[in-house]
């Protein structure tokens, strides 16, 4: 479980404060086309969104730069690391987007795709189902599975400091404001609509307090980077 035993805990550290970035823009993003683990890269859209939000995050206090192992996260994450040379780079594949499977490539408007989206939506939305998710299972996956790798991804690195930036998906990232925040999928569906969707590059703000081994936001997402995109992974 997302509470599972990382490590002793380091003393010097009481609260790790994750600023976790979502990767710039794709060519699949432009397109609207679901990506999940499909390993997509950049356009210059989001080269330039990278280089961009790197250049906003100097300066911000930072012992590691964590990344998701797909490329769109971890090239976003290197344009960061760059102006943090010192400190270490580390990619893990628990910090991937939710894997949809099946229907990982099809377009947003394509009608399958469309109506896969709508009865898991429902499921979230009318029952806070954190099990409704991309079948067959596996190998697509439900927020439950997400948030479990990727909570425990970042609290197995907890230790290497107070302040560590992470590039991940949108997906992913909702699943863990899902968990942490502590509202139902409606409510939290309803603060992303009123901030306009999240944006590529946008930043979430979790903060996981070693002693208690508990998790909470520390900001909402945040959209740096101008022109909402509905979240595609």
């Amino acid at each position: 479980g997302i509470n599972a035993e990382y490590g002793s805990g380091s003393p010097t550290v009481m609260v790790t404060r994750f600023r976790i970035v979502r990767h710039g823009e794709t060519f699949w993003n432009a397109e609207r086309r679901a990506q999940g683990h499909t390993d997509t890269e950049l356009n210059e859209t989001g080269l330039l969104q990278a280089a961009v939000t790197a250049k906003m995050l100097v300066g911000t206090p930072c012992q590691a730069v964590l990344s998701s192992d797909l490329k769109r996260a971890s090239a976003t994450a290197r344009a960061i690391h760059a102006h943090f040379p010192e400190v270490p780079f580390i990619e893990l594949d628990g910090l991937r987007e939710l894997n949809q499977g099946r229907y990982q490539g099809m377009l947003i408007a394509d009608p399958v795709y469309q109506a896969h989206i709508q009865e898991m939506e429902m499921d979230r939305l009318e029952n806070n189902n954190k099990l409704a998710g991309h079948s067959p299972n596996p190998p697509g996956e439900n927020a439950a599975q997400c948030i479990e790798r990727a909570l425990g991804a970042l609290e197995a690195h907890a230790e290497m400091g107070e302040d560590i930036i992470v590039c991940s998906h949108g997906g992913c990232m909702s699943c863990m404001a899902w968990e942490v925040s502590g509202k139902t999928y409606a409510e939290l569906n309803s603060d992303i609509r009123a901030i306009g969707g999240l944006t590529n590059c946008c930043m979430l703000t979790l903060e996981f307090e070693h002693e208690s081994r508990s998790w909470r936001i520390g900001e909402f997402f945040q959209n740096m980077t101008e022109d909402a995109l509905q979240d595609t992974g």
